[in-house]
């Protein structure tokens, strides 16, 4: 028999306290029902049920985090339409959070127009099952290939960059 449990919390801490989490409340209804719900969403579909999750499911104040509590430089990238996640309203609001909090560190970011959710190098290296399952799991990745490529190319690019401008600062 499966059986499956609901902590109800944060399964990860940070200094013994609860990290934040979304309690997603959509996971009441039962998985088959969200699953099938999704596949029926023409805009999402089965290859984009974690971003159906995210749209789907309250935000609440609590699951939060909290980035002007962060004292860092920070660089932010998205994809306009994440597959996975809904990284292009997160960042903006983030952004807002920091700008509205007058947070003294470096903020930078990037939401590309047309990429994936894999905004990181070696991915065109990548064969086998890894590579059938980018482009089967991640909608822009067969829609967009070339732009998906060089999001990912510019992106490496810029973290490079940032890393590079804070280790001289940092000296």
């Amino acid at each position: 028999m499966l059986t499956s449990f609901r902590l109800g919390k944060s399964v990860y801490t940070w200094r013994g306290i609860d990290v934040p989490y979304s309690p997603w409340q959509l996971i009441d209804q039962g998985l088959l029902r969200i699953f099938i719900e999704a596949i029926r969403d023409k805009r999402y579909g089965l290859k984009r049920f974690m971003r159906y999750g995210y749209d789907h499911n309250p935000v609440t104040e609590e699951s939060r985090i909290k980035v002007e509590s962060m004292h860092a430089d920070v660089l932010f990238l998205a994809a306009k339409d994440d597959d996975a996640w809904p990284s292009d309203e997160a960042v903006p609001r983030m952004i807002k959070v920091l700008r509205d909090e007058d947070y003294q560190y470096r903020v930078e970011w990037r939401i590309y127009d047309k990429a994936s959710h894999a905004l990181t190098d070696g991915l065109d290296e990548m064969s086998g099952y890894a590579k059938w399952a980018l482009n089967h799991m991640l909608p822009a990745e067969k829609k967009y290939p070339k732009e998906c490529e060089e999001a990912r190319q510019e992106s490496i690019k810029l973290i490079l960059k940032f890393l590079d401008e804070w280790g001289n600062r940092s000296c």
